[in-house]
């Protein structure tokens, strides 16, 4: 059966893999046009090769937005800009360096899609939250998760006027394989599958779960004022459905982040699909 190895890390005898592609997943890659970074070896298994994870292809945390609080409402604006208020579709690719001393709203997310990179020269990762991630972002956070009755009490108690929208990627890397093979995400299902088999191998990676942790605790020298995971997984009236990459998520941020302000709602992307359902956010 052929397998997905992945060469992330410095031991290929522990490389990270995929085992066991079912037949819908080898189609994804028979027809790719791809040759940089993707091989087949002598026992048929599929490389997805070193170079992809390469420090120079992660896509970097950053801090995109100021929340601010004028005349009694929240709007979103660009850092050190107050009048320039954010829009849709207005994507920034300039990179800001989350400041650990500022009062952070931490928005996890997953790991960076084909919008997140410049396919054009070369492979070239941006920023997070482009596309759809970023419009739905612009759109809905003021208007559905800052009012949900899980989030707005938050705001209220913590009782601050300005907080710093910032985004974090558990894993830096292209699970989705989107430029390998070209397929769109959830392609009949299966390119989304694939993804999250992918997204698991790597974070469960000892250096990659590590570096997770690190970047959060990094991030948090006065702890972030709330973490929103907004990572992909489903939600169950207020719970998390068990196994997911939000679980996942979840349990390494309890173990080891110490934030008592903590909400659970869907990826971004499909914020558009869901932000009138009473669950759109729910409790930790």
């Amino acid at each position: 059966m052929t397998d997905l190895i992945l060469e992330y890390g410095n031991n290929p005898n522990a490389y990270p893999r995929v085992q066991n592609l079912n037949q819908a997943e080898i189609a994804l890659f028979n027809t790719t046009n791809q040759k940089i970074f993707f091989n087949i070896n002598s026992n048929n298994d599929y490389i997805i090769q070193n170079g992809f994870f390469h420090n120079n292809k992660r896509v970097p945390d950053v801090y995109r937005y100021d929340l601010v609080k004028t005349n009694g409402s929240w709007e979103l604006v660009y850092p050190n800009s107050v009048n320039n208020k954010a829009q849709p579709g207005c994507y920034c690719y300039d990179i800001t360096n989350i400041d650990p001393n500022k009062n952070n709203i931490l928005i996890i997310l997953e790991s960076p899609h084909q919008h997140e990179y410049d396919y054009n020269n070369g492979f070239i990762p941006l920023t997070p939250a482009q596309n759809s991630t970023g419009n739905n972002f612009c759109k809905y956070f003021t208007s559905h998760v800052l009012n949900h009755s899980y989030f707005y009490p938050l705001l209220s108690m913590l009782n601050k006027n300005e907080y710093s929208i910032c985004f974090v990627n558990p894993v830096p890397f292209q699970t989705s394989l989107h430029f390998i093979h070209e397929k769109r995400l959830f392609t009949n299902g299966v390119t989304g599958k694939l993804r999250d088999k992918i997204w698991e191998q790597l974070f469960n990676n000892h250096y990659l779960r590590t570096d997770f942790i690190n970047r959060m605790q990094l991030y948090s020298s006065i702890k972030p004022v709330i973490i929103l995971n907004s990572c992909t997984g489903k939600l169950i009236n207020s719970s998390v459905k068990s196994g997911t990459l939000k679980d996942n998520v979840k349990s390494i941020i309890n173990q080891n982040m110490n934030c008592t302000n903590k909400v659970n709602t869907y990826h971004p992307s499909f914020w558009h699909a869901h932000k009138g359902k009473p669950n759109f956010c729910s409790s930790w």
